[in-house]
């Protein structure tokens, strides 16, 4: 039983094998469709009522508007900073370079242009342009200080090539552990870290050798410049001379600025957490939901029907929903008490509601609906595999007694509906289901010669029904199937005036060997690791999921009693999992990015120091996702990752000049004192031109925007922060850490000296 936008209707359903791309399969599809119109009969039409890859198309183009308006954004802001159409233009070629390049890898890896690999080309724009920036903005230095430009290009690439692997293999270094998690995570980050990786791998490249060229041949200093120029040059002077006196001011308080930064760093994280939140995904809105209907076990199918038209007629006056499809007993399991509808929506720039909006002034409507209950579920780009994936919030209940689980359930939705924040609750165990049972009198059976396997091939035939045969008739196959007229099967006593035969060839009357009686038991048992087991699901409405978690578990540890236990699952499960796992990958990313720091900087401490820009990262991503309303779910916990990635490089900058400046003969407060200003200007330029490079996809422009966005506001957020207080925070450490280096070398030559005093006295004796 089917309609479509309340006509009567058939339904085709089209899936994508594993490993088929649902774009194409879709396409495909509709094309096939259209081919065949032609040869449908007058009268007949045919409409698309559900298209999951629409969504994805349309996701997929946003994305490349991000990508274009992200370059165009970081571009302008490489130009403010330089203000020279050569210079920017320099820049601004490892753009197209580096993504084309990634392109290439991408098709080698397998990978196709999917939301995930998108995106990350589309956080990649602002970043793939840092190493050039400050390559070039070295090299431009040099020649002011009236170098040639060959020569300039050359001693300015050699001073921060080191800085600039060090960077970028810092950010691949993250990725590393964490692309090879497993669940759903692990397949989001394998792409979209793999992409963003070999991105900004290649952007080094391109830094280190195509940069230098071109700026030995087209850069050139200028002594004359415009107006816009001198104000900007003059506005970036005065702002190098306030941080400069600033820095002194922090540098002669390194105590109090450290310890005054950590217990700030440390409340903010206690605070943040909490009021954040977290759940798995972020909503989307894609336009289409579905609605779930469930009947009182035992209804009929015309009251099932009329309770779906009136669910049909309130969701179809919705003015946001454009069309609907409806099914009864979709999957063909005889249950004329479930069915289904799917609602496709105006595009979100046709309406003034979002999607979530919309749903929920739906739930409340379908209240007027007595005779079934409907439920709204809101279509997800984050498939979960696992039972109860479509509901926000979904617990497996196991025990051995089905008549304790069904007390169970029925007393945790009883006090879940009487929580705020927890609608759409319900469970799948129903043991009210109106039942004959049909119970073998075994002894006189036996005397018959009967048992109970034909006793049952009877009943089951001449009642439900049984396929003996087929036959063919012009082209048709036809299938036959035994069954008792509907007359002769209306009454439990029709079941027992069924003949059946005996081994000698009788026919007798099966109710002289059975007994009918009427009773009530389950639609259907279902075991959990061979445990029997319900499934409790609930939508969530204004409440994150790790709350809803806490308030689920401190419910059913009061409820559950012993041999009984409840386990999440679907999203809920994915969160948990994922939560765990991520916590080892990250702590194994900043181990690996420590151990290449310190190879790199053949130090061990002032890799503590570059480390040191993450926890303001950390506090910046989640005060921007706070101010935004957004919660820790799996985008915006990848823009963390990508974050702890990026967020060294400016302190990476700092410290490798330091150390420059060091070794040219400078004591360690001067070397900072006058590396650090030096650094300000390419810092500024390589952050500003990511937050601006991100901020499209921040904004959350066109479809799947919302979804996209926590990933760019916690890279964004973190980048500002990190950035403003690793230029004061930074030195400070570094101070201490160079100072400690010094103590360990001087405590190795004394000890060193010892050895060497004690083996000559050894000699002389």
């Amino acid at each position: 039983l089917g309609r479509y936008n309340m006509q009567p209707t058939l339904g085709l359903g089209v899936a994508p094998r594993s490993g088929a791309n649902l774009v194409d399969v879709n396409r495909g599809a509709i094309e096939r469709m259209h081919e065949l119109e032609a040869e449908f009969p007058e009268g007949l039409s045919w409409d698309v009522a559900f298209d999951g890859a629409e969504y994805v198309e349309n996701a997929i183009s946003n994305v490349q508007f991000d990508i274009a308006y992200g370059a165009i954004l970081a571009i302008l802001v490489v130009f403010v900073f330089l203000r020279s159409w050569r210079s920017t233009f320099i820049v601004s070629l490892a753009i197209p370079t580096s993504l084309i390049a990634t392109f290439g890898f991408m098709r080698a890896f397998g990978f196709s242009l999917n939301n995930m690999t998108t995106l990350a080309l589309a956080l990649s724009v602002g970043v793939v342009i840092d190493d050039a920036i400050v390559v070039l903005e070295n090299i431009f230095r040099h020649q002011e200080e009236g170098e040639e430009p060959y020569e300039a290009a050359r001693k300015g690439t050699k001073e921060i090539a080191l800085a600039a692997m060090a960077a970028t293999f810092s950010i691949a270094a993250v990725f590393l552990p964490v692309a090879y998690m497993k669940g759903m995570i692990g397949q989001f980050l394998f792409e979209f870290g793999v992409s963003v990786s070999v991105a900004i791998l290649v952007s080094l490249f391109v830094a280190l050798t195509l940069t230098p060229m071109l700026c030995s041949r087209m850069l050139t200093v200028r002594k004359k410049h415009g107006l816009l120029y001198e104000i900007l040059e003059d506005a970036f002077q005065w702002l190098e001379r306030l941080y400069a006196k600033s820095l002194g001011l922090v540098l002669r308080h390194k105590m109090l600025t450290l310890i005054s930064t950590s217990v700030v760093l440390l409340v903010a994280l206690f605070i943040l957490v909490p009021l954040i939140g977290g759940e798995f995904a972020p909503a989307e809105d894609m336009s289409m939901f579905m609605v779930v209907i469930e009947g009182p076990v035992g209804i009929s199918l015309p009251a099932m029907d009329r309770a779906m038209q009136a669910v049909e007629r309130i969701v179809l006056s919705q003015p946001e929903v454009r069309s609907g499809f409806s099914a009864v007993d979709l999957e063909e399991r005889g249950q004329v008490n479930s069915g289904i509808m799917f609602c496709r929506m105006i595009k979100p720039d046709q309406r003034k509601l979002s999607q979530a909006e919309i749903v929920s002034r739906l739930r409340q409507d379908l209240t007027a609906v007595t005779e079934v209950t409907a439920r709204v579920v809101e279509f997800s780009f984050y498939n979960v595999s696992s039972e109860g994936a479509e509901w926000a919030l979904s617990y497996s209940i196991r025990g051995p007694e089905l008549d304790e689980l069904d007390r169970i359930g029925r007393r945790v939705v009883e006090r879940l509906e009487a929580t705020e924040g927890f609608v759409d609750i319900d469970t799948n165990l129903d043991l009210e289901q109106p039942q004959l049972f049909v119970h073998i009198d075994r002894e006189r059976a036996h005397d018959l010669g009967l048992d109970a396997a034909t006793i049952f091939e009877t009943v089951y035939a001449l009642i439900a029904g049984r396929e003996v045969g087929s036959f063919t008739t012009e082209g048709k196959r036809h299938d036959v199937r035994i069954k008792v007229l509907p007359s002769q099967a209306r009454r439990p006593e029709d079941i027992g005036a069924l003949m059946v035969r005996t081994p000698s060839g009788n026919m007798i009357r099966l109710d002289s060997v059975v007994s009918i009686s009427n009773g009530a038991g389950p639609i259907a048992i279902t075991r959990t690791d061979r445990q029997r087991s319900l499934l409790l699901t609930a939508n969530l409405e204004g409440l994150a999921l790790d709350e809803a978690l806490k308030i689920t578990d401190a419910i059913l540890a009061e409820e559950l009693p012993e041999g009984y236990r409840a386990k999440t699952s679907g999203q809920a499960e994915e969160f948990a999992q994922t939560g765990q796992a991520l916590i080892f990958a990250l702590g194994l990313a900043l181990l690996i990015v420590y151990m290449l720091l310190a190879s790199q900087f053949d130090s061990m401490l002032h890799p503590f120091t570059i480390m040191f820009a993450l926890p303001p990262a950390m506090v910046g991503a989640l005060l921007a996702l706070w101010i935004t309303g957004d919660t820790l779910n799996i985008m915006s916990v990848i823009g963390i990752i990508l974050l702890f990635g990026l967020v060294t490089k400016n302190s990476i900058l700092l410290v490798d000049l330091t150390i420059q400046k060091q070794e040219s003969g400078l004591d360690r407060i001067a070397a900072l004192k006058e590396a650090c200003p030096i650094r300000l200007r390419p810092i500024l330029m390589t952050a500003v031109s990511m937050v601006f490079g991100v901020l499209p996809v921040a904004l959350a422009l066109g479809e799947g925007g919302e979804a996209r966005a926590p990933m760019a506001i916690a890279t964004a957020g973190g980048m500002t922060t990190s950035t403003l207080l690793t230029l004061f925070v930074v030195p400070c450490v570094y101070a201490y850490m160079d100072q400690a280096t010094s103590w360990m070398r001087r405590g190795r030559g004394k000890a060193g000296r010892s050895a060497e005093v004690e083996a000559e006295a050894v000699e002389n004796e």
